[in-house]
């Protein structure tokens, strides 16, 4: 079968995902061109119909070195891939999976790009409407995720809680359980919600519990911080992790040396990509505990907030909450240069977040 490089083929429209912490997208693009020009060579070449196939990369744990292989990609979760390679189905653990490249609709590909450029709003509406042209369940997925990752960075709690139990009811073990929508930073709670949270407390579902009572620790904090504690011994290591963690909120005023050291280590039990909220919560724990501290454990909070943004850039919110906390601490301490830096990168690559609007809003104040 002979490609055409049209829209049906989607030969130049394939996508890396899988990609965890990446700053920049530049490198990234160029390399994405380099593949999709490789392939559709092949493809013309060889008459193949590659449309089919996905690249697929995974690491050896022997050597630590990465190989590739192209198959047509059926299932992908949190524990395992399956695909199609030599007219035989296989599987293998999603921890030696490094990447998948597959095709993209034009409609995905738009919302892709309308995310990586902070277009939030446009890349919802976007991913929306690519889900309705997708066959594929795990890309489906996929586009949810991408959704999900939107309503997070708009604080759309309402959008963002569908985007999530829809990934779940796909895929009960999604490798998108670490975007469950919780509070990690000064946010209100849509009043619209408060009622179903209330109602949630009382269900046998832990997810829901857990999002109910995170929300709450404010507002209802006995019963919020009770259910808490119960969720922290849940047999599910993804609801205990962020339980924990959730519980530290309400010991924020006053945290004993003993505590922090006891957070860190509960975070070193915690995957990384579960990691982004409870380093922010144990850096602004270091900052309120060190105020009168010496300027070595003031760098110390500070390099544990700067980590936020730097190892966790796409988690929107909670980056841009920490830079903004960066800066205050900077400023405070006198070093107005630094403060400058950490205020432009707030700006510039999180001027939608939170943070980066409470502080336009404190400024147009201070200018009336």
């Amino acid at each position: 079968m002979e490609c055409t490089f049209n829209t049906s083929c989607f030969l130049c429209q394939r996508c890396t995902i899988g990609e965890i912490g990446k700053r920049h997208f530049v490198g990234r693009r160029i390399l994405k061109l380099a593949y999709c020009v490789l392939i559709f060579a092949t493809c013309v070449a060889g008459h193949a119909p590659l449309a089919a196939q996905d690249r697929v990369t995974v690491k050896d744990p022997r050597t630590g070195k990465n190989t590739q292989f192209d198959a047509l990609v059926l299932d992908w979760d949190a524990e395992r891939l399956l695909y199609k390679g030599n007219d035989r189905e296989r599987t293998m653990p999603s921890s030696r999976v490094v990447d998948v490249a597959y095709p993209r609709t034009p409609k995905h590909l738009e919302a892709d790009q309308q995310r990586e450029m902070g277009q939030f709003l446009q890349a919802w509406q976007s991913y929306k409407n690519a889900l309705s042209e997708e066959p594929r369940g795990w890309v489906k997925v996929e586009l949810l995720a991408g959704q999900l990752k939107c309503a997070l960075a708009l604080n759309r709690q309402r959008d963002a809680l569908a985007a999530f139990f829809a990934i779940q009811q796909a895929t009960p073990k999604s490798r998108y359980f670490h975007l469950l929508p919780l509070p990690w930073y000064q946010t209100r709670v849509d009043g619209a919600m408060v009622s179903t949270y209330r109602d949630w407390l009382s269900e046998q579902n832990e997810i829901r519990r857990l999002i109910a009572a995170s929300w709450l620790l404010k507002s209802d904090e006995a019963v919020a911080i009770q259910t808490l504690k119960t969720l922290a011994q849940s047999d599910d290591a993804r609801i205990a992790h962020l339980a924990t963690a959730q519980a530290w909120r309400s010991q924020m005023v006053a945290t004993t040396t003993a505590e922090l050291l006891r957070w860190q280590a509960a975070l070193r039990r915690m995957p990384t990509n579960f990691q982004a909220g409870p380093r922010f919560l144990i850096a602004l724990a270091k900052r309120r505990a060190n105020r009168q501290g010496t300027a070595e454990e003031f760098n110390q909070a500070l390099v544990s907030m700067l980590q936020v943004p730097i190892l966790f850039p796409e988690d929107y919110q909670i980056a841009g909450a920490a830079l903004l906390e960066a800066h205050e601490m900077l400023v405070t301490a006198g070093r107005d240069q630094e403060a400058s830096i950490v205020l432009a990168e707030l700006k510039r690559d999180y001027a939608l977040s939170n943070a980066a609007l409470s502080l336009s809003s404190r400024i147009e104040n201070m200018d009336q």
